[in-house]
């Protein structure tokens, strides 16, 4: 493993051949450590998307909605865009604002205590989250966390597409996929030398 004033942790997860598996299934969990809110721009995801990439970072400030404070996640776009989105976490779950000029009430994005089968659904009830596997395995990752997503509203043409999204302690999402094949996976990760640090092989096919 390289290192250029930060460590990268590359997990190149291949489009084609994604040795996914199921591990021994588990009905509960501490999560906590399974979404990560990153200590400013310094720590950061990378992700591949086919040909196109994009990058998660957290600012080092925060915004306060309704007297409580997120921390601003800008994705920023190899094609150019960006988006922001509000994140904190709480007592019970790390919880997510899309947009501060239309919607300010909050979502949650995972929850601190996870368990087989615990649903929520975006706030504005587009979309609905359910735990389907505590267990997950993904090449050499295992106790995966994952969420399916569903479209329940919206274009019609789009309702009831689901994503799955696995979670990896100490990581965040690791991937999205999509009728069995890699949607969105996570090539990069990025920290500070001066933080703890989680080296691993690259994931070999």
């Amino acid at each position: 493993m390289k290192m250029k004033n930060q460590y990268c942790l590359t997990l190149l997860l291949l489009l084609g051949s994604t040795g996914l598996l199921w591990g021994q299934q588990r009905d509960e969990i501490d999560a906590s450590d399974y979404f990560v809110i990153g200590e400013g721009p310094s720590t950061a995801w990378i992700y591949k998307m086919g040909d196109v990439s994009f990058t998660d970072f957290f600012m080092d400030s925060t915004v306060v909605v309704n007297g409580v404070a997120y921390v601003p996640r800008l994705r920023t776009y190899s094609t150019g865009g960006v988006d922001t989105t509000y994140y904190r976490a709480g007592a019970n779950g790390y919880y997510h604002l899309n947009t501060l000029a239309v919607q300010r009430e909050e979502t949650l994005t995972l929850p601190k205590q996870a368990s087989v089968g615990q649903k929520w659904f975006e706030v504005d009830s587009s979309w609905s989250y359910t735990i389907t596997s505590l267990s997950a395995e993904l090449k050499q990752y295992k106790n995966l966390i994952v969420v399916q997503a569903m479209q329940v509203k919206g274009e019609a043409t789009k309702i009831g597409t689901t994503y799955d999204m696995y979670f990896a302690p100490g990581l965040g999402m690791l991937a999205t996929m999509t009728e069995g094949k890699v949607l969105v996976y996570l090539s990069e990760f990025r920290h500070p030398v001066d933080r703890a640090k989680t080296e691993t092989d690259a994931v070999e096919e």
